[in-house]
């Protein structure tokens, strides 16, 4: 990060409060991918407890 920042801040001409908010929406963006593969990835596990209802197991089964 700190590398990208001199960078910007001398090549480009970039201040250097925005090339470090560059640098950071930049990499939400890049690691936002990731986040989604790993939620979808276990939308359709059930934890069935010893307290589970039937009507909560239905439920994450039909929708």
């Amino acid at each position: 990060m700190k590398r990208v920042i001199q960078r910007d801040f001398k090549d480009r001409g970039k201040t250097q409060k925005q090339a470090e908010n560059d640098f950071l929406k930049s990499w939400d963006i890049y690691y936002e991918r990731f986040k989604n593969k790993s939620i979808k990835k276990n939308a359709n596990v059930i934890i069935i407890k010893k307290d589970t209802s039937i009507s909560y197991i239905l439920k994450k089964i039909f929708n």
